[in-house]
C-alpha cells in the first residue's frame, strides 16, 4: 500500500498534512480558505512560505535620474 502526500489546501501553503483528515495544516491556512494569500503565515517551521528574503546590505541607488 502506498502512501501520498497530502498538501495544505491553501495555496500558498507547502505544509503537507500528517492525516487526510484535514485539508488545512492549521487554523490560519482554513481561515485563508475564501481569500488569496502570497505568502503563508501559518507559522510552521516546515512551510517554506516563510522564508525571509534579506535586504541589500546598502541601499541601492537608481543609475539614471527618476523623471
Amino acid at each position: 500500500m502506498s502512501t501520498q502526500i497530502k498538501k495544505c489546501g491553501n495555496a500558498a501553503c507547502t505544509c503537507t498534512l500528517p492525516d487526510h483528515k484535514s485539508k488545512y495544516c492549521s487554523a490560519h491556512c482554513e481561515g485563508m480558505a475564501e481569500k488569496v494569500e502570497i505568502m503563508c503565515t501559518c507559522g510552521h517551521a516546515s512551510c517554506g512560505s516563510t522564508e525571509v528574503i534579506a535586504a541589500p546590505a546598502e541601499p541601492v541607488q537608481p543609475t539614471q535620474p527618476l523623471v
